[in-house]
């Protein structure tokens, strides 16, 4: 654990990203001071059928891996659940947050409170339909979440059978943990099956 919390101040004092192997994945530890995403501006907000998006890459191992979840059946679907109960008894989200077994990232811990007014603020945006579309790309015919998994599980949790969204390309999503990602699963592809297509879309321009 001290080394680990070393390498983080490491990575936030000259602001880059490490990354390594855990017993659920490849993960990064985020140290850069801005994350640059896909440029979205100019581009057409959709109404997307909730019921078509699914997750995308998250770097777990295939048993950690979310990859392909239905948002119905994603985790973050019962954190906005418990959220709108205020009963987190049964909510698998915030233990997968804390250990490292939601994504890419560090392991994270966030108090029950943070995520009620993140809801909160969240179910104000969606009702007034002032809200930040959610941003996919698709392969294979099928839409997966690059940005929005919330938004996408508060409108599904609602009952909302659409929520805004902006499409990507895959290659828009190609970035340094993503080229080093594909590096691991041609290593090792029997442990990402489940995303393996995905990243090799993803990289595909990059690995030319």
């Amino acid at each position: 654990m001290f080394g680990k919390n070393l390498l983080r101040k490491i990575c936030r004092v000259f602001h880059v990203n490490a990354y390594y192997k855990n017993e659920y994945g490849f993960k990064m530890i985020y140290g850069k001071k801005t994350l640059v995403g896909p440029d979205t501006s100019g581009k057409p907000v959709v109404n997307v059928p909730v019921s078509e998006l699914y997750l995308g890459i998250d770097g777990l191992y295939d048993e950690y891996s979310h990859a392909g979840k239905a948002v119905k059946d994603s985790p973050h679907f019962g954190l906005i659940a418990a959220s709108a109960k205020n009963d987190f008894t049964d909510c698998p989200y915030l233990e997968m947050e804390r250990t490292g077994k939601l994504d890419a990232r560090d392991a994270l811990t966030r108090s029950k409170e943070r995520h009620l007014a993140a809801f909160r603020n969240s179910l104000k945006e969606f009702e007034s339909g002032d809200y930040k579309p959610v941003v996919f790309y698709t392969v294979d015919g099928k839409k997966y979440l690059f940005d929005g998994k919330h938004r996408a599980a508060l409108c599904a949790c609602l009952g909302a059978a659409e929520v805004k969204g902006v499409e990507i390309s895959p290659g828009e999503i190609c970035s340094e943990y993503m080229l080093k990602l594909a590096k691991e699963i041609k290593k090792h592809p029997e442990k990402y099956q489940k995303q393996k297509s995905l990243i090799e879309a993803v990289t595909a321009e990059k690995q030319r």
